[in-house]
């Protein structure tokens, strides 16, 4: 999708050299990369819900930052992947609101050209000669010599906020000049800026300089052209993050790894720790002790609704191995359920429901009687992508965490029923 603004849209499937989610900006043309289950608004037909969208999934690429590994590490031309995208946003607000920057602040001197400021001069001790009155200390109001060089930050400042994020507001930076850029020029903005910062007593103008400091730290003065980007090439450390926020109650999962020891020949049968499996969520219900070990996976067949983009048999056995540990080491928990949760679009989908959590099915592991443990049966669902991204942080999930516990209840009395019947 494209308009005359030079905005291009690509949905994102996540398979092999089309899996990065972000913006691209270089010249005239703006790549958005979104992924394939978000039901991504119109910026043709409705610009406002357009940019809710955009900022929505650019504030997710930011728990990126939490990851070491490579393949889910944020890609960036800012320096160290700094995205002050909360900075960009106000700064563009506050010049809308106010234009550049003007110091109205005044150095008052004494016996200097420049503006008489009679009220402080009188309030010296004047001499008395011939019937005249002199005041010897004359007390001028200049401008500081230092506002030029904060007048300057404040128009790079603006014109990279609107060349990185302008663009959803319908703005263009091209009629504001700034100065060349190096990392020369940047130590000098940030040390104007934080001396700024330090001998303000004007609260708005220290949060205007806060945000001016952001946007400086994260440009690369290495790397001045005209080309930005911003994203991740893969979301799905991301979508795993997201989830666990909504139905995750569980913050330290340590307690909760599967472990195993090598034992070598060549080191006297010493126990030697080997790597430990992570689950990627569990909740626990406090009314019935039930555990519910939910493991998030971004694949595509809440898209494609193809068998073979459903998790596979590894991926199940793991889930059977964390229930196998926490039956073992939780004398706590009654009882323990499994369950993958994978992205959809409630709004337009292969499975004829907009319901927010959407039930899919289950998977058996062939080798187990799944009879005496209900967490060897794993139950799959299909959540909407879009509500995952806008509402994951907020402060309260229950109602999600109650229908998605409805429906795992449920999911088990259908499938015990149809065991029951001799259909499985």
């Amino acid at each position: 999708m494209k308009n005359d603004r030079n905005i291009i849209t690509h949905k994102v499937t996540g398979k092999v050299n089309d899996s990065f989610i972000g913006i691209k900006i270089k010249n005239d043309y703006i790549d958005f990369y979104y992924p394939e289950s978000y039901d991504l608004a119109n910026f043709q037909t409705n610009m406002k819900e357009f940019r809710k969208d955009v900022l929505a999934i650019l504030r997710t690429i930011e728990i990126a930052k939490t990851l070491s590994a490579d393949k889910s590490k944020i890609e960036s031309t800012l320096s160290k992947d700094r995205f002050a995208l909360l900075s960009y946003l106000w700064i563009i607000k506050d010049y809308l609101n106010n234009g550049i920057y003007v110091n109205r602040e005044k150095e008052i001197k004494k016996n200097q050209h420049g503006k008489i400021n009679w009220k402080r001069t009188m309030q010296n001790q004047p001499i008395i000669s011939n019937g005249n009155i002199i005041f010897n200390d004359i007390v001028v109001e200049v401008r500081k010599n230092y506002d030029n060089i904060i007048v300057d930050i404040h128009k790079y400042c603006i014109k990279k906020s609107i060349d990185i994020i302008g663009w959803l507001f319908n703005l263009n930076s091209k009629t504001i000049e700034t100065k060349p850029f190096n990392n020369k020029i940047k130590d000098q903005y940030l040390y104007a800026l934080r001396s700024e910062i330090d001998r303000s007593f004007d609260d708005y103008k220290k949060l205007r300089f806060n945000h001016m400091l952001k946007v400086i730290e994260g440009l690369d003065g290495k790397n001045e052209n005209d080309e930005f980007v911003y994203g991740v090439d893969s979301y799905y450390y991301i979508f795993e993050r997201m989830i666990d926020s909504i139905f995750g109650n569980q913050k330290d999962l340590k307690e909760f790894n599967p472990k195993a020891s090598w034992y070598l020949v060549s080191d006297s049968f010493k126990k030697i720790p080997s790597s430990e499996l992570r689950p990627d969520s569990i909740f626990i219900d406090e009314k019935t002790n039930i555990a519910y070990i939910i493991d998030s996976k971004y694949y595509r067949f809440g898209t494609t609704k193809e068998s073979s983009d459903l998790p596979e048999t590894t991926s199940i056995q793991k889930q059977i191995t964390y229930g196998d540990y926490l039956k073992k080491n939780n004398i706590k928990i009654k009882d323990i359920r499994n369950a993958f949760i994978l992205p959809y679009n409630m709004y337009n989908n292969k499975f004829n429901t907009n319901d927010l959590i959407h039930y899919i099915g289950f998977s058996i592991a062939e080798w187990k009687n799944n009879n005496e443990n209900k967490y060897e049966s794993i139950y799959a669902f299909l959540i909407d992508l879009k509500y995952v991204i806008k509402f994951w942080n907020k402060n309260n999930h229950n109602e999600e965490i109650d229908k998605l516990i409805v429906l795992i209840e449920n999911a088990v009395i259908e499938k015990e029923k149809l065991q029951s019947e001799g259909k499985l």
